[in-house]
């Protein structure tokens, strides 16, 4: 039996959405650990590099992520610091 010291990590998730007739395509990222929710604009850009880009800016240490769905429209990521918040 492999043993495996487990840390307590925090995910965040993250969610495309489409552009519509008054909205350019955007993903959102969820912190239910402090209730909140934030819309960043695409413009053309990466998905995960937009959120990545922001998350980081913020002073996050990105550990790791996932997609949830096959097509890569969301997913989570993986973050050690319960302080930190995204807005």
């Amino acid at each position: 039996m492999l043993k495996q010291t487990m840390r307590h990590q925090r995910v965040l998730t993250f969610k495309f959405i489409g552009p519509t007739n008054h909205k350019p395509s955007r993903v959102t990222i969820r912190d239910t650990w402090h209730a909140e929710r934030l819309e960043l604009s695409l413009s053309g850009a990466d998905m995960m590099e937009t959120v990545v880009d922001h998350l980081e800016s913020r002073g996050f240490d990105l550990l790791n992520y996932g997609f949830t769905k096959a097509g890569g429209d969301e997913g989570v990521i993986i973050v050690n610091d319960f302080a930190k918040r995204i807005k």
